[in-house]
């Protein structure tokens, strides 16, 4: 229902006082449910069995979000400043430039929490960060070992798909630049774009965006509209800040806000950690924590690092098949990961100072235009061991890393304009049951296509 007070706070006083209400709620459905699951229908006549089945069903479909209700409720007062004023630092990732963690981070603005009271209070640009280096020892030992000084660079320190790895970095980088914060927020041009279904159009020196085409315009279209960097840097800013002082100030209600981030959030566009290990540790339960896992299991991440220093992400198509092998009379099964990637950039686009390509960083001899390079990461089940891979069906050597209790292995691979390549990768993992094969999406411009099929092998 609506939280929000007259003011445009939120109701933290009425999230805390039905919190325990919804709490003994979800434990009587889950207690009924589990009774009413215990009755066998089948022997019971038609007339009071076909309801009853349909009460459980009711109930059990029920339960997930009273349970998500009565966590929300519990912890975001003390994320939305009930017991002291937070400072979030939200992060504008573009995934035109892809990183691990979504994007390279072209902005970012500062906002306050206190008492339910949201306060946009500071922005700035990529060339803002970049005058600043980011401590090291913010990240785990085996992230340093992979990844060594890219990660105290603001333009480069998200390669990691785990985003809490990437929010303690971000983390460290702000108090490093005097201004300690509480927690990150990482959002794209799709967030933007939900934001911007709740408030309307925006407009900023001269510039009208609306949820239908400010996702394009921040991945695409600024890039040719605003020629000079500052200038476009300035516009895209002036149209972050209109979009969150505009959300801040519309009367909007919690359940059509929670509508429009429905599937930015699913597609993991939307992250949020707190320094707070407690809260930390709730928000790696929820579709937020962008948490990759660390246990056994069939669970792969397939992640993407621009190298090319452009936006020519925004007209890349990648497709992930997984064949994880299924056995469970062996200790390891054969499994395999193909990924397809397609570089079709639009002919004409700006020159290199303008974004989309830089021909001296992709370092390839007479590359045409439109030439790009990605770092393409292969994260391994917890305990898988390599065995080959292959590029466009030549065999192709991948380097070693390590993550998250996992094997990373990894490529640099050029695309010139057009081209489509293929990464067959083969290795064994370890026999887990009980544990779905997954694949971890990246936010992409071109939301990536992800196949699972597991291979039965006996």
């Amino acid at each position: 229902g609506q939280i929000r007070k007259p003011d445009g706070s939120i109701d933290l006083v009425a999230m805390q006082e039905v919190a325990p209400l919804l709490d003994r709620l979800a434990d009587r459905m889950a207690s009924a449910s589990m009774r009413l699951g215990g009755i066998e229908v089948n022997n019971i006549r038609p007339e009071i069995g076909s309801p009853l089945l349909q009460f459980r069903n009711e109930i059990t479909d029920a339960l997930p979000a009273v349970t998500a209700a009565t966590e929300i409720a519990t912890w975001m007062p003390g994320l939305l400043g009930a017991d002291g004023e937070r400072t979030w630092l939200v992060m504008l990732q573009n995934p035109a430039e892809m990183r691990g963690s979504g994007g390279l981070i072209g902005g970012f603005a500062l906002m306050t929490a206190r008492d339910g009271e949201l306060d946009l209070v500071d922005t700035g640009t990529s060339s803002d960060l970049s005058q600043f280096r980011i401590p090291l020892d913010g990240a785990p030992a085996d992230v340093r070992d992979t990844w060594g000084e890219s990660l105290s660079n603001w333009a480069s320190f998200n390669p990691s798909p785990h985003f809490p790895t990437t929010a303690a970095l971000a983390a460290a980088g702000m108090q490093a630049m005097g201004q300690p914060i509480d927690g990150v927020i990482a959002v794209d041009p799709e967030a933007v774009a939900a934001m911007l279904q709740i408030t309307g159009p925006v407009t900023a020196m001269g510039k009208t965006v609306t949820a239908d085409d400010v996702a394009r315009f921040f991945t695409v279209d600024a890039y040719s509209e605003y020629l000079d960097s500052q200038e476009r840097d300035d516009v895209s800013m002036a149209l972050v800040e209109a979009t969150f002082e505009a959300l801040l100030a519309a009367n909007w209600r919690a359940e059509d806000l929670l509508d429009a981030m429905r599937r930015p959030v699913e597609e993991r566009r939307v992250l949020a950690w707190s320094v707070d290990e407690a809260e930390a540790d709730w928000l790696a339960t929820t579709a937020l924590g962008g948490w990759l896992p660390d246990e056994p299991g069939s669970v792969i991440a397939v992640t993407f690092n621009n190298l090319g220093g452009n936006k020519l992400d925004a007209f890349l198509t990648t497709e992930v098949d997984y064949e994880p092998g299924r056995c469970p009379t062996n200790s390891f099964q054969r499994s395999a990961v193909r990924v397809s990637m397609l570089n079709d950039p639009p002919a004409g686009l700006p020159d290199a100072n303008y974004g989309f390509f830089d021909l001296q960083r992709v370092e390839v001899p007479d590359a045409p235009k439109g030439t790009n390079r990605l770092l393409v990461q292969v994260y391994a089940p917890v305990g898988a061991n390599y065995q080959r891979s292959r590029l466009d069906g030549v065999d192709v050597p991948m380097y070693v890393g390590r993550e998250r209790n996992r094997p990373m292995w990894w490529t640099n691979i050029d695309f010139a304009p057009g081209q489509e390549r293929t990464l067959d990768v083969e290795f064994e993992e370890p026999t887990v049951l009980g544990v779905e094969p997954f694949v971890m999406r990246q936010p992409m411009v071109n939301q990536e296509i992800i196949t699972i099929a597991p291979n039965r092998q006996c």
